[in-house]
């Protein structure tokens, strides 16, 4: 066992030479890359996770970013070529301002840990930068990125809002070159099986003292010295922040309904296949999602492209941003492109993003807050082979159980429904979805073509108390961590 409680020991050698096994985070970690020890940045697992944005800063294609951001700074922390590995801590502790790149593992497990701060507000000092504002695709941060691996198990860890993915898969196409084939998953035979269980996924807080709020505030304050000194574009004091001030000006948006719909929100939770040419290839990747919670993500819980998702037990709760979310489209900005081309405000409201002959198996999750179920965004066609997804929810399969099923409504009360159910949660909508979309094409991804196991589905009336109560980091399970003890 090795004990890790500042970044000067982060240099532990995580790859296959190394003997480690077991590996506990006894306090809280800063791993940005600004913050790295000299014996850390030289050890080869660090990486500068912004060596793309700082480049293109120094070109001017990204003018602004925060002081938080600055003096932080990103880092990527490499875990490749190993296997048989617990990253864990017993008291939950909290990791910001980076993330880890699994590469090649197989049997890693990751519990009751903590991720949060790995957002930039996205903006720039003119009304033309060289590059689409607002479209949170200017930084490929990401809590995990997870590729080429056999086994990888992610239990009771919490997740804030990062800037890109929260966790993303992928499987790329090492079989069409001989010269990668040794990325191929380690220790496995192709397939590719992440659990994701008792995690708690949410959007950032608007707390004063807390990493959004203070970044947010910068760039008000900022905004508030432009409007001090004058009312046009062309002051003598330019605005460091030129797509917040259009938001703030020209479509009057306030300060609250920036932070609260724009900023809070996390835009993007799972990318299961990170490529649509060779997509045959993430059929290798299998998903499962179990007892998790989801607190106001826009899109992609998950977005799977080729693989399979199994997904139940767990609760999407978007109803804050559902509200915020509609009154700014009230105000127009959804159409912020056709005046102003590189600024962007998509403003979705989505959950299940599926395309490439994907499959999903949904049961028993209830969905809160969400314009759009399900959506599929690589094809348009359906002859397109590319367009075949499924997402089974009330088939034969899950026949003879009354709450095998997706609940999928936005016809709530907040007021009245749900003041008397545990955390606000329906027991009995009145608007339930429950959909078999595509079954026709709907298949298992197991070498049998059956079901590859049978989950044990909390009843509708305990679903909403046990999950919560659940999901998310914990002070108390303690040594559970060291044994494989699952509930």
């Amino acid at each position: 066992t090795t004990t890790y409680n500042d970044d000067g020991t982060i240099t532990q050698d995580l790859t296959k030479e190394g003997s480690v096994k077991v590996i506990e985070i006894t306090a809280n970690i800063d791993l940005g890359y600004n913050h790295m020890s000299s014996s850390a940045l030289s050890s080869g697992i660090v990486d500068n996770f912004c060596k793309k944005e700082l480049s293109n800063i120094n070109n001017n294609r990204w003018a602004t970013m925060s002081s938080m951001w600055k003096t932080h700074g990103v880092s990527q922390i490499k875990i490749e070529g190993t296997s048989n590995l617990l990253i864990y801590s017993k008291n939950g502790a909290k990791l910001t301002h980076g993330g880890f790149k699994i590469g090649s593992c197989n049997d890693i497990a990751i519990r009751n840990l903590e991720f949060d701060e790995l957002w930039q507000w996205e903006d720039a000092n003119t009304l033309s930068p060289s590059f689409t504002v607002g479209d949170c695709d200017s930084f490929g941060w990401a809590y995990m990125k997870i590729s080429n691996c056999g086994n990888i198990w992610i239990d009771h860890c919490s997740f804030g809002k990062a800037f890109d993915g929260i966790i993303d898969i992928s499987s790329p196409n090492y079989m069409a070159n001989a010269a990668v084939a040794f990325r191929a998953p380690y220790g496995a035979d192709g397939q590719c099986n992440i659990q994701i269980s008792n995690c708690d996924f949410h959007s950032g807080t608007d707390d004063p003292n807390g990493y959004i709020y203070k970044m947010m505030e910068e760039v008000e304050a900022d905004y508030q010295k432009t409007v001090s000194t004058s009312d046009t574009y062309d002051s003598e004091y330019t605005c460091q922040y030129q797509y917040y001030k259009v938001l703030r000006d020209v479509y009057g948006l306030t300060f609250d309904e920036i932070l609260h719909g724009i900023a809070m929100p996390h835009k993007k939770a799972f990318l299961c296949g990170d490529r649509e040419d060779y997509y045959e290839i993430n059929k290798t990747l299998n998903l499962g999602i179990s007892g998790c919670t989801f607190k106001n993500v826009e899109s992609r819980i998950p977005k799977v492209r080729g693989g399979f998702c199994y997904m139940y037990n767990s609760i999407v709760d978007n109803r804050d941003y559902f509200t915020y979310r509609q009154a700014i489209i009230d105000k127009g900005v959804k159409n912020i492109s056709s005046t102003y081309s590189k600024f962007k405000c998509a403003m979705v409201s989505e959950c299940f993003i599926f395309g490439l002959d994907a499959d999903l198996c949904s049961k028993n999750n209830i969905i809160l807050g969400v314009s759009e179920l399900i959506k599929n965004n690589d094809s348009d066609s359906e002859s397109s082979p590319f367009y075949k997804y499924s997402v089974l929810t009330n088939s034969q399969t899950c026949a003879g159980y009354d709450y095998n099923n997706t609940y999928f409504t936005n016809n709530f009360d907040l007021d009245t429904q749900f003041s008397a159910t545990p955390n606000g949660i329906p027991l009995s909508p009145d608007n339930d979805a429950r959909l078999a979309v595509n079954p026709k094409y709907f298949t298992w991804h197991t070498d049998d073509g059956l079901e590859p196991f049978e989950p044990v589905l909390y009843k509708r009336t305990e679903l909403a108390q046990k999950v919560y109560d659940n999901a998310g980091v914990s002070a108390a399970i303690g040594e559970m961590f060291l044994y494989n003890v699952y509930e």
